[in-house]
């Protein structure tokens, strides 16, 4: 493929690989398909205050109460008040998953190859430690 591509450049002619695999196309239809199913875990995990994405880049705000809004670390949180989403993050990467976990946000940013079954895996992983933030949760 590699050689392929530079022949190609050699002859003048333009190789867009976004366009070949349809790697737009796929980060639309899998950005939506990602907030489906964040949709789902909502309704399971009342630590879920909100998810904001544009296509397959996007963050997951964990909050304490749902109705307040209250987030389940604060802004610039000190070290401290990180616990929580300290213990998240862990149980994430010990379930085998790397993702930014920064305040009271879990960041979603896949490649824009992926597929419906990778964002499945990712989403239970994910799924599996808001078990702990959950924990956390005043119950409404």
């Amino acid at each position: 493929m590699q050689m392929e591509v530079k022949f190609q450049r050699k002859r003048g002619l333009k190789y867009n690989i976004y366009e070949e695999d349809e790697l737009i196309e796929n980060a639309s239809a899998m950005g939506k398909y990602i907030e489906a199913e964040i949709g789902k875990m909502k309704l399971k995990h009342p630590s879920i205050g909100d998810f904001r994405n544009t296509g397959l880049l996007g963050c997951i705000e964990l909050v304490k109460n749902k109705i307040t809004k209250e987030p389940m670390a604060p802004f610039n949180a000190k070290p401290e008040e990180m616990t929580i989403m300290n213990k998240v993050a862990a149980k994430i990467k010990e379930l085998g998953m790397y993702t930014f976990v920064r305040w009271n946000y879990i960041f979603v940013a896949p490649p824009l190859c992926i597929t419906k079954e990778e964002i499945d895996e990712g989403l239970s992983i994910i799924s599996e430690a808001l078990k702990i933030a959950d924990e956390y949760t005043m119950q409404t």
